[in-house]
């Protein structure tokens, strides 16, 4: 993955060793969020912070956005910390959202991602980065 940009939102609790990452990949107009562990009430909350961050500052020329969420890595979310990221797919979509692809090899984590995100042709959720990445790439 690329580094973040300057200007791009913090990394919540250091970097690649905390419980996610935010990066922008300008080129292909890509938000690409990689959530780690399990997540308390304070790891929802920064993340919560820091899309909204993310989303007042984007530079995609006004155009619309993919994302790219990776849940490898990741633990199913509490009830109250599913509650903080539905909010921030409701601002990804208000924002100009075009397609969000999630990435979870864990079954637990699929269903809840279906959970959380709207039922329409714009959220997907794949095994593998790669089918991710490939539906992404298609219009």
């Amino acid at each position: 993955m690329m580094p973040s940009e300057p200007g791009s939102p913090p990394r919540a609790g250091g970097g690649a060793e905390g419980p996610f990452t935010i990066e922008r990949d300008r080129v292909r107009k890509l938000v690409i969020i990689t959530r780690r562990g399990f997540w308390n009430e304070q790891d929802a909350s920064r993340y919560e912070q820091a899309m909204n961050f993310l989303l007042a500052t984007l530079d995609f020329e006004r155009e619309q956005f993919d994302v790219l969420i990776d849940l490898a890595e990741a633990q199913p979310l509490s009830h109250t910390a599913a509650e903080g990221v539905g909010r921030v797919v409701d601002a990804m979509v208000r924002a100009g959202l075009h397609k969000s692809a999630t990435v979870s090899p864990s079954a637990m984590s699929r269903i809840q991602v279906r959970r959380i995100l709207p039922a329409t042709e714009h959220f997907a959720v794949f095994s593998s980065r790669d089918e991710a990445m490939t539906w992404l790439a298609t219009s």
